[in-house]
C-alpha cells in the first residue's frame, strides 16, 4: 500500500545542537518514510551570530516558491 501526502505534509525533523558559537543541523529524519531511517544528509554547521542575524531579518520573497507543486499559482 502507498500512501501520497500533500507535499506541504512531508515534514523533515532534523537534531539541532546548539552551542555558543555554532549551530547544527543533523540526524535528518522523514517522519512519513520510518523505513527510511536517518536521511544522509549534514551535517550542515553554521556560525553562531549569522544564524541568529538571518532568522531575526528574514528575506521577504515575491511569492512562495512551493505555490507551483502545491498547485497555488
Amino acid at each position: 500500500m502507498s500512501l501520497e501526502l500533500p507535499l506541504r505534509d512531508r515534514r523533515l525533523l532534523a537534531r539541532l545542537r546548539v552551542t555558543a558559537t555554532q549551530v547544527t543541523w543533523s540526524g535528518f529524519y522523514q517522519l512519513h518514510r520510518p523505513e527510511w531511517g536517518e536521511l544522509p544528509l549534514g551535517p550542515y554547521v553554521f556560525p553562531r551570530p549569522a544564524y541568529e542575524a538571518a532568522l531575526a531579518t528574514p528575506v521577504p520573497l515575491a511569492q512562495d516558491p512551493l505555490a507551483p507543486l502545491l498547485g497555488k499559482e
